[in-house]
Protein backbone atom coordinates (compact mmCIF):
# COMPACT_ATOMS: atom_id res chain seq x y z
CA UNK A 1 0.00 0.00 0.00
CA UNK A 2 2.89 2.36 0.78
CA UNK A 3 4.33 1.76 -2.68
CA UNK A 4 1.04 2.78 -4.30
CA UNK A 5 0.97 5.93 -2.18
CA UNK A 6 4.56 6.80 -3.15
CA UNK A 7 3.87 6.20 -6.84
CA UNK A 8 0.74 8.35 -6.53
CA UNK A 9 2.78 11.14 -5.00
CA UNK A 10 5.36 10.92 -7.78
CA UNK A 11 2.52 11.17 -10.30
CA UNK A 12 1.28 14.22 -8.36
CA UNK A 13 4.75 15.80 -8.62
CA UNK A 14 4.85 15.06 -12.36
CA UNK A 15 1.50 16.81 -12.79
CA UNK A 16 2.74 19.84 -10.83
CA UNK A 17 5.78 19.97 -13.13
CA UNK A 18 3.56 19.83 -16.22
CA UNK A 19 1.17 22.49 -14.89
CA UNK A 20 4.13 24.74 -14.04
CA UNK A 21 5.53 24.14 -17.51
CA UNK A 22 2.21 25.26 -19.00
CA UNK A 23 2.28 28.43 -16.91
CA UNK A 24 5.89 29.18 -17.89
CA UNK A 25 5.09 28.58 -21.58
CA UNK A 26 2.12 30.94 -21.28
CA UNK A 27 4.54 33.65 -20.16
CA UNK A 28 6.44 33.22 -23.43
CA UNK A 29 9.12 30.69 -22.47
CA UNK A 30 10.11 27.84 -24.80
CA UNK A 31 8.51 24.52 -23.72
CA UNK A 32 11.77 22.57 -23.33
CA UNK A 33 13.38 25.38 -21.35
CA UNK A 34 10.23 25.75 -19.24
CA UNK A 35 10.12 22.05 -18.33
CA UNK A 36 13.84 21.91 -17.51
CA UNK A 37 13.61 25.01 -15.34
CA UNK A 38 10.48 23.71 -13.58
CA UNK A 39 12.26 20.46 -12.72
CA UNK A 40 15.38 22.37 -11.68
CA UNK A 41 13.42 24.63 -9.35
CA UNK A 42 11.35 21.79 -7.91
CA UNK A 43 14.42 19.71 -7.10
CA UNK A 44 16.62 22.71 -6.23
CA UNK A 45 19.25 21.47 -8.67
CA UNK A 46 20.62 22.94 -11.88
CA UNK A 47 18.91 26.30 -11.45
CA UNK A 48 22.18 28.11 -12.14
CA UNK A 49 22.12 27.82 -15.92
CA UNK A 50 22.13 30.83 -18.25
CA UNK A 51 18.47 30.06 -18.91
CA UNK A 52 17.66 30.78 -15.26
CA UNK A 53 18.04 34.46 -16.13
CA UNK A 54 14.91 34.09 -18.27
CA UNK A 55 13.05 33.17 -15.08
CA UNK A 56 14.60 35.80 -12.86
CA UNK A 57 14.03 38.67 -15.31
CA UNK A 58 10.29 38.08 -15.51
CA UNK A 59 8.00 38.92 -12.54
CA UNK A 60 5.34 36.27 -13.24
CA UNK A 61 7.96 33.59 -13.79
CA UNK A 62 9.58 34.55 -10.48
CA UNK A 63 6.27 33.87 -8.71
CA UNK A 64 5.97 30.49 -10.39
CA UNK A 65 9.56 29.67 -9.44
CA UNK A 66 8.94 30.68 -5.82
CA UNK A 67 6.04 28.24 -5.68
CA UNK A 68 8.11 25.45 -7.26
CA UNK A 69 11.04 25.95 -4.90
CA UNK A 70 8.78 25.91 -1.85
CA UNK A 71 6.75 22.97 -3.19
CA UNK A 72 10.01 21.09 -3.82
CA UNK A 73 11.06 21.52 -0.19
CA UNK A 74 7.60 20.39 0.93
CA UNK A 75 7.76 17.39 -1.43
CA UNK A 76 11.08 16.30 -0.03
CA UNK A 77 9.52 16.28 3.44
CA UNK A 78 6.53 14.29 2.15
CA UNK A 79 8.76 11.74 0.42
CA UNK A 80 10.78 11.30 3.60
CA UNK A 81 7.56 10.82 5.58
CA UNK A 82 6.28 8.30 3.01
CA UNK A 83 9.45 6.31 3.39
CA UNK A 84 9.04 6.41 7.15
CA UNK A 85 5.47 5.07 6.81
CA UNK A 86 6.92 1.86 5.45
CA UNK A 87 7.40 1.16 9.14
CA UNK A 88 3.74 1.95 9.95
CA UNK A 89 0.39 0.76 8.62
CA UNK A 90 -1.36 4.16 8.43
CA UNK A 91 -1.24 5.07 4.73
CA UNK A 92 -3.91 7.50 3.49
CA UNK A 93 -4.30 6.23 -0.06
CA UNK A 94 -7.90 7.51 -0.37
CA UNK A 95 -6.92 11.09 0.51
CA UNK A 96 -3.95 10.94 -1.87
CA UNK A 97 -6.17 9.58 -4.65
CA UNK A 98 -8.60 12.50 -4.20
CA UNK A 99 -5.79 15.07 -4.28
CA UNK A 100 -4.27 13.36 -7.31
CA UNK A 101 -7.63 13.39 -9.11
CA UNK A 102 -8.14 17.11 -8.39
CA UNK A 103 -4.67 17.99 -9.69
CA UNK A 104 -5.18 15.81 -12.78
CA UNK A 105 -8.47 17.59 -13.54
CA UNK A 106 -6.70 20.96 -13.11
CA UNK A 107 -3.99 19.78 -15.50
CA UNK A 108 -6.53 18.72 -18.13
CA UNK A 109 -8.42 21.99 -17.66
CA UNK A 110 -5.21 23.99 -18.26
CA UNK A 111 -4.54 22.05 -21.47
CA UNK A 112 -7.73 23.39 -23.13
CA UNK A 113 -7.25 26.16 -25.69
CA UNK A 114 -9.82 28.63 -24.30
CA UNK A 115 -8.29 28.50 -20.82
CA UNK A 116 -4.78 28.92 -22.23
CA UNK A 117 -5.87 31.98 -24.26
CA UNK A 118 -7.48 33.55 -21.19
CA UNK A 119 -4.40 32.91 -19.05
CA UNK A 120 -2.02 34.25 -21.73
CA UNK A 121 -4.01 37.50 -21.83
CA UNK A 122 -4.13 37.62 -18.04
CA UNK A 123 -0.37 37.12 -17.70
CA UNK A 124 0.30 39.74 -20.36
CA UNK A 125 -2.06 42.31 -18.85
CA UNK A 126 -0.65 41.56 -15.40
CA UNK A 127 2.81 42.46 -16.68
CA UNK A 128 1.70 45.71 -18.31
CA UNK A 129 -0.56 46.85 -15.45
CA UNK A 130 1.54 46.04 -12.40
CA UNK A 131 5.17 46.59 -13.33
CA UNK A 132 7.28 49.59 -14.17
CA UNK A 133 8.96 49.69 -17.56
CA UNK A 134 12.39 48.90 -16.09
CA UNK A 135 11.01 45.78 -14.32
CA UNK A 136 9.72 44.18 -17.53
CA UNK A 137 11.77 41.79 -19.68
CA UNK A 138 13.47 43.61 -22.57
CA UNK A 139 11.46 41.53 -25.08
CA UNK A 140 8.20 42.89 -23.66
CA UNK A 141 9.48 46.46 -23.49
CA UNK A 142 10.57 46.50 -27.13
CA UNK A 143 7.60 44.43 -28.38
CA UNK A 144 9.93 42.29 -30.48
CA UNK A 145 8.48 39.74 -32.88
CA UNK A 146 10.30 36.85 -34.52
CA UNK A 147 10.86 38.86 -37.70
CA UNK A 148 12.27 41.90 -35.84
CA UNK A 149 15.97 42.41 -35.26
CA UNK A 150 18.22 44.88 -33.47
CA UNK A 151 21.35 46.54 -34.77
CA UNK A 152 23.99 47.95 -32.48
CA UNK A 153 25.15 51.30 -33.90
CA UNK A 154 27.79 53.00 -31.78
CA UNK A 155 27.72 56.81 -31.49
CA UNK A 156 30.91 58.71 -30.81
CA UNK A 157 31.57 62.35 -30.06
CA UNK A 158 32.85 62.68 -33.63
CA UNK A 159 29.62 61.20 -35.11
CA UNK A 160 27.68 63.56 -37.38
Amino acid sequence: MEIIFMLSYFLFIALVIEISTIFLVLTGLNKEIARYQAISMLTNTGFTTDEAKLILDHPTRRRISTFLILFGAFSLAVIISIISTFLADDVRIIQMAVILAVVAVLFLFLKTKPVRKILEKKFESNLKDNYQLDELPIKDVLYLNEDDFLIDIPFYKESG
